[in-house]
């Protein structure tokens, strides 16, 4: 059209305004504003208006004040559309300015004005912002205006202020579906979904029928709350309102199913569907990926190459976090290499998902090579390298990686600093941790709970106790998580009546246990054999609606187990709704522990039928079993087989096990052939134990031998000649017994 030297009318100049600033397309903007610059007439104010629309949407802020400021007449919608462009720049401060400046001209605001100000208050931070918004409104007499008051109760629940929200949504005579709508809507943004779903009722108790949004917000309050009753019940609603199948609906319900576990009902749902989108696709593939359904995962990946032709990138996010989660190598290097024959772009997430597959794959050089391949090293990416080399235990490269994004002038923040701090695992580490603390000393970091989480456990799995429960004391803010860790540590150093008393001060500063403290817990009941104790904290955890997970599953079945509580085990084993190896090794420590060995073979066969391999703690456990049973044949079977059937290579506590075995069985010479292997270095329980059997069975010869093998190595212990003088003594000869104790 401009070829040919026709000059667009204004409403053609318009248009084409609008959807440049709608797509984004600056460029081809500006050359349209430069046209009208030329031009012999003078742009209307509707045109005018519409280049400040363009320019706001733009992101180009100076142009469109530039075009403001040039403007001889401005109406009501020039400011509205500036406050718009400040508001999309997220400049609280800049908007409220120019509503100042608004007034100061003698522009009366109208209810778009003011609902410019509302989005203004975007934050808990713009709390006192919000009232002065408010302010306004009642001023201007637009509180009687639903569509300000819809918007003045979004802004409130924005800035997380609810009871103003509810104060204003309780006074309105009339509620229409659009302010139920903007207050379920912010609860559900905010978490709180018990109360979401609770308005809806209430709603259709009051008469309001639901529109679409109300219906999409229902969806996803049922989604994150696991509430599969009320959204199966909305989705009957939906199919007899004919709307099943609209396209984000649909997506919602496929989200709802995944959530709740209902894979069939997904997939039905999708199939049903008349049109997918990304969104569609993406949302099958989350659900499978959420209920660990990995085949799956990777068809419908396949499914959606076929039927799209491409993938998006959080497609490929998905399926990489599905590939480590199943520990999948072969699927996740297919995939990678599917992301550069499609000339995928390498950016920071997707790279940041395939370091962190190859990491959970155990393959440190490809995650490396693949950050190497990014031109631009974000904190993101390093975070993930970082933390890939800590997981593996590679301190020295962690502490080396965090000292080279520094040196390329990327500064931590508090994400990649506690990542360090958590790959210290001994007190080697320890000084380095130090340093690192004091170099962020008066940093902002450091009222990061996430940095000082991190801190504490620093110190309690490198530290002694007393430094860790230091630190603790000095934290302002004490989460759930700081809790947590101080409890887990003081139950993991041995200390289980000090970790209770901890529990009682968390109880009384009003913090209520999670998962994994009710685990420490239920552990630390479990070394006490406190079964009292135990079933209070079974009861605080039934009462608190927490569904146990594996590994609460397992704490549990060890609690009952270790205080001989077997069918309380056996009942809480069968009603778990998966099992992992800990699980299984929980419930065959429990048998073992009754002394009940053919139970324990029927579990130990009953586990590898349902593909669970055993490891070494499931061997230790029969070994321990056989051993005490004096079953040494079978106690033998079982600990060749480990490593020639299984794979399992023997530690030092399965050798010692075998040396109770000989020991209790007066076979002290095999005892002797044991420690002649070049493939068994002993501890020093080792060598207690057979002193321990020598005294038994009154070899004298033997203890001392093992005594002088001792002092040969240079350890001076005292509890082996309190032993051996216990030997001397049981054989009669008390001036020896009397020489080795002096």
């Amino acid at each position: 059209m401009l070829h040919e030297a026709v000059l667009p009318s204004s409403f053609t100049l318009v248009e084409f305004l609008c959807a440049c600033g709608k797509h984004n397309l600056l460029v081809e903007g500006k050359r349209l504003h430069s046209t009208i610059m030329v031009a012999p007439e003078i742009p209307e104010i509707v045109l005018e208006n519409a280049l400040l629309n363009f320019y706001g949407k733009s992101s180009d802020l100076g142009s469109a004040m530039a075009v403001f400021y040039r403007m001889e007449g401005r109406d009501v919608v020039s400011w509205n559309t500036m406050l718009t462009a400040y508001n999309q720049h997220e400049d609280e401060y800049g908007c409220w300015q120019f509503f100042q400046i608004m007034l100061q001209h003698g522009v009366l605001p109208n209810k778009v004005t003011y609902t410019c100000l509302c989005d203004a208050c975007i934050s808990k931070q713009g709390f006192t912002s919000s009232r002065r918004c408010h302010s306004y409104i009642i001023g201007s007499g637009f509180m009687e205006d639903v569509d300000v008051v819809n918007t003045l109760i979004c802004m409130y629940i924005r800035c997380g202020v609810f009871n103003d929200a509810l104060l204003i949504f309780h006074g309105l005579s009339e509620l229409n579906v659009v302010t139920w709508t903007t207050l379920i809507t912010g609860y559900v943004q905010q978490g709180i979904y018990k109360k979401a779903i609770g308005l809806v009722q209430q709603m259709l108790i009051e008469g309001v029928l639901p529109n679409h949004v109300t219906y999409l917000s229902l969806i996803s309050a049922c989604s994150s709350d696991g509430n599969s009753k009320i959204g199966m019940c909305t989705h009957a609603r939906l199919k007899s309102m004919g709307i099943e199948l609209n396209l984000s609906i649909g997506n919602a319900l496929i989200n709802l199913y995944g959530k709740c576990g209902q894979m069939k009902r997904a997939r039905i749902l999708f199939d049903d569907m008349p049109m997918h989108d990304e969104v569609s696709w993406n949302s099958l593939i989350a659900a499978y990926s959420l209920q660990e359904q990995h085949k799956e995962v990777l068809d419908i990946f396949i499914e959606m190459g076929q039927a799209r032709g491409k993938w998006d990138r959080i497609t490929i996010i998905t399926i990489l976090q599905s590939c480590a989660s199943e520990l999948d190598l072969d699927a996740g290097r297919l995939l990678h290499y599917c992301i550069y024959q499609c000339s995928i772009v390498l950016d920071t997430a997707i790279a940041s998902a395939l370091v962190a597959m190859y990491v959970k794959c155990g393959t440190l050089e490809d995650a490396k090579a693949v950050f190497d391949k990014v031109v631009n090293h974000t904190v993101v990416l390093w975070t993930a390298l970082i933390s890939a080399y800590g997981q593996h235990g590679q301190n020295y490269q962690t502490t080396q990686m965090f000292d080279q994004m520094k040196l390329e002038g990327i500064i931590p923040d508090h994400l990649v600093i506690s990542t360090v701090l958590l790959s210290f695992t001994g007190k080697l580490q320890l000084l380095e941790g130090k340093r690192i603390e004091a170099a962020f000393l008066g940093n902002s970091v450091r009222s990061e709970p996430v940095f000082n989480n991190s801190l504490l456990f620093m110190y309690s799995k490198c530290g002694t106790l007393k430094e860790a429960e230091h630190t603790f004391k000095k934290l302002t803010s004490r989460n759930v998580v700081a809790w947590n860790i101080i409890i887990t540590a003081f139950v993991q150093r041995g200390q289980p009546k000090q970790a209770f008393s901890f529990f009682s001060n968390m109880l009384a500063d009003g913090v209520a246990p999670n998962m994994s403290i009710y685990s420490s817990l239920l552990n630390a009941c479990a070394a006490l054999t406190a079964l009292a104790e135990g079933k209070w904290i079974h009861e605080m955890l039934l009462r608190s609606g927490i569904t146990p997970d594996i590994i609460l599953g397992a704490a549990l079945v060890n609690l009952y187990g270790k205080c001989g509580s077997i069918e309380d085990a056996n009942r809480i084993f069968e009603r778990l709704p998966k099992r992992n190896l800990a699980t299984w090794n929980s419930i065959l420590a429990a048998h073992c522990q009754k002394g009940d060995v053919e139970c324990a073979r029927h579990i130990f066969k009953q586990m590898q039928d349902e593909g669970i391999r055993p490891d070494g703690i499931t061997f230790l456990t029969i070994i321990s079993s056989l051993s005490h049973a004096g079953m040494v044949d079978e106690a033998l079977y079982v600990f060749f087989s480990m490593d020639q059937d299984y794979g399992v290579a023997p530690t030092v506590k399965h050798y010692n096990c075998l040396i109770d075995l000989f020991g209790r069985a007066g076979c002290l010479e095999k005892v002797e052939h044991m420690f002649s292997l070049e493939s068994y270095t002993p501890d020093m329980k080792s060598w207690m134990t057979v002193l321990s059997a020598c005294k038994v069975h009154e070899d004298v010869e033997r203890g001392e031998h093992i005594v002088k093998n001792l002092s040969d190595m240079e350890i001076n212990d005292e509890a082996s000649k309190v032993l051996m003088s216990n030997i001397y003594a049981a054989a009669g000869r008390f001036d020896s017994a009397t020489l080795m104790r002096d």
